[in-house]
């Protein structure tokens, strides 16, 4: 296993923190939320905050297991997804000014799928990364990847339309912000399953 972390690392997650601030200035936009700090601050603040996060990783995995260095660059990935999936939600909703509940399956159907991609890229080639020659086709792992996440999507899935369609938003909140509540439970509660599955069936590493 090569050294973690490397400048490799770093260099990732700090585009990754990067592209979190990115996604997530569409959802601030969209809900009008008052942040405590100007966005600016965030900009510098979530890319540095991932490299830490991955130096105090490599920290961990060096005394404790190794698997906690995938683990943090799962997480990273992980966040990343949350960010694309929320903001491409949100980025349909300010686009269309739809809140349908039409609009607001179809628009979570297009933000996952496009969480799911961005998903594979991220852990292909970085939280699972090993030699080529290890490992099968980028299509074989690709549908191996899309058939594992079908158990994970389907279940974050529901839990999204058990919430924010068959459940009434609680008094004084509205659609946008249930939405992005039920988005983000639905995610979670697929986290655990995901990382089994990507680890062990898909990447085998």
């Amino acid at each position: 296993m090569e050294r973690f972390p490397s400048w490799r690392d770093y260099g990732l997650a700090f585009i990754g923190g990067a592209l979190i601030v990115l996604f997530l200035s569409v959802v601030v936009k969209n809900l009008k939320i008052s942040l405590p700090l100007p966005l600016s601050v965030w900009a510098a603040a979530m890319p540095l905050g991932a490299m830490a996060g991955i130096w105090v990783a490599g920290i961990v995995a060096a005394r404790v297991n190794p698997i906690f260095a995938q683990l943090a660059k799962f997480s990273v990935t992980g966040f990343l997804n949350y960010s694309v999936d929320l903001g491409i939600l949100n980025s349909l909703i300010l686009l269309t000014g739809n809140t349908s509940d039409v609009a607001l399956i179809g628009f979570r159907v297009v933000s996952a799928a496009m969480a799911v991609s961005n998903s594979f890229g991220w852990n292909r080639w970085w939280t699972f990364a090993k030699p080529e020659a290890e490992r099968g086709g980028v299509l074989h792992e690709y549908v191996k990847f899309v058939g594992a996440s079908l158990i994970g999507i389907t279940v974050n899935f529901g839990v999204y339309f058990i919430i924010v369609i068959l459940v009434e938003p609680p008094a004084g909140l509205s659609i946008e912000r249930w939405a992005n509540i039920g988005t983000v439970v639905g995610a979670t509660v697929g986290l655990a399953f995901n990382f089994i599955s990507y680890k062990k069936f898909v990447f085998n590493s």
